[in-house]
């Protein structure tokens, strides 16, 4: 009941914050997609006040702070600037993770039936558990 009332309380807060920035920007208003952004999650939050999904879009806000501190705009670029050469690594890791899964399926493939696993790292000497 309580966090019922206290989102009710921050609704009525970001729509009146809302409102303040639709009487500050007018026609600029829609040419910020945050301010779009903002309009979008506050209306469907009131329009579905049912479901807690469209409340969970509220926390997005908080990504406004990164284009407003400059010292997290930095960090941002520079994590940004480095994604192409970390999906090239995530790439090569997912390959390497693909042929070691296969590998290892193919080699202890007959262990796994049935609860059992390999004693030993030997395939022939199998250990089943009583599923009981």
């Amino acid at each position: 009941e309580f966090i019922n009332q206290m989102d009710y309380i921050f609704l009525i807060l970001f729509t009146v914050e809302l409102a303040l920035n639709m009487f500050v920007y007018m026609h600029g208003f829609v040419k910020d997609g945050w301010l779009v952004f903002d309009f979008l999650t506050i209306v469907l939050s009131w329009a579905f006040s049912s479901m807690t999904i469209i409340r969970s879009f509220r926390i997005f806000r908080a990504f406004r702070l990164f284009g407003r501190v400059p010292s997290l705009k930095k960090i941002i670029k520079a994590i940004a600037s480095t994604a192409e050469g970390m999906m090239s690594i995530v790439f090569v890791l997912f390959i390497l993770f693909y042929i070691f899964a296969v590998m290892f399926t193919q080699l202890f493939a007959e262990c796994y039936d049935k609860g059992c696993y390999c004693a030993e790292w030997d395939p022939s000497e199998t250990v089943c558990l009583d599923k009981g």
